[in-house]
């Protein structure tokens, strides 16, 4: 069967033993699926679809001893590749270092504000106050 609207890869779809459907998936930039009827060009149905991000980057290669590569091939998970795991840490990485940015410039403006208003908060005051929600959070749920 071939689909004159699209090109891309076919897979038949069996029902009960005979082909009446076929899968239709082209990508580009995105990945669209179509479900055709048994007449070639016949659309079933085109309303599965999902945007697909093209990878079209590289890092460069990383040289790292034999011990750390072992270590990570130890800790992959089933179906994981050593090129996941980098991605997923260097993905965490940045989510990491833009929330600690991000709190040190509120601290930084707090420091300021406290300079302009001259209003201070002990340390004693501030984990005192920390405590006392520690404690009303655990009595919530521990009961």
């Amino acid at each position: 069967m071939s689909m004159t609207c699209r090109p891309g890869l076919y897979f038949g779809v069996p029902d009960g033993g005979r082909l009446t459907s076929t899968l239709a998936i082209h990508q580009t930039d995105t990945l669209d699926v179509y479900l055709l009827g048994e007449n070639p060009g016949t659309l079933i149905e085109s309303h599965l679809q999902r945007t697909v991000i093209m990878k079209t980057a590289t890092f460069p290669s990383l040289r790292v001893e034999a011990e750390l590569r072992e270590a990570a091939e130890s800790v992959l998970r089933e179906g994981e590749t050593l090129t996941s795991l980098i991605e997923t840490a260097m993905r965490e990485t940045i989510h990491r270092r833009r929330v600690q940015a991000e709190f040190l410039a509120r601290g930084l403006k707090s420091s300021e504000d406290a300079k302009h208003t001259g209003l201070y908060h002990s340390a004693a005051a501030v984990h005192g106050e920390l405590q006392r929600r520690l404690d009303a959070r655990r009595k919530q749920v521990l009961g």
